[in-house]
């Protein structure tokens, strides 16, 4: 598409659908990655914070949150894609910001290659990743099982030495 030939109209709206777009993204990533993903980088300083999160190996997607959390913004995200095992991991996407009307891409391949994907990603959300209260719930799942485990040991030590006293073989 040749922007230079739209008129400010239609420049605007392509614009703001980008934006839409863009932050439906961040704001997806955000809420995944640091939900479930894996806190690598912390650093406290006397003006600011940085955090960085990761979240690997989700359906070909592995993706990188990032933030300075300081009054001046600073914010990034990263996703690569493997479509197949065949196929070497790629970044797709890397994103920085410093306020939502203000993201700059700075890198975007080819969206052919892994928009539908992605969209399929954030649609099937609610089954990829558990609510706080799925996990809950399978943590309790868990430690009932682990429970069971040990009483089943027990009671089998149990029966095991009444069988012996009982001079059963």
């Amino acid at each position: 598409m040749d922007l230079s030939q739209l008129s400010i109209n239609q420049l605007e709206k392509v614009i703001s659908k980008k934006n839409k777009w863009l932050n439906k993204i961040i704001d997806f990533l955000q809420e995944v990655v640091r939900e479930h993903g894996k806190k690598v980088d912390y650093r406290q300083g006397s003006s600011h914070t940085y955090i960085k999160y990761e979240l690997h190996n989700v359906r070909g997607f592995s993706f990188m949150t990032e933030g300075s959390f300081t009054m001046y913004g600073g914010d990034g995200v990263k996703i690569w894609y493997q479509s197949s095992p065949q196929v070497p991991k790629q970044e797709v996407l890397h994103l920085e910001w410093w306020n939502p009307k203000e993201i700059y891409v700075r890198v975007s391949i080819d969206e052919k290659k892994w928009v539908g994907a992605f969209k399929k990603l954030m649609k099937d959300k609610k089954k990829i990743f558990p609510t706080p209260d799925q996990k809950e719930k399978q943590k309790k799942q868990d430690e009932k099982k682990v429970q069971d485990q040990r009483f089943e040991h027990v009671r089998r030590a149990e029966l095991l030495e009444k069988a012996q006293k009982m001079g059963l073989r």
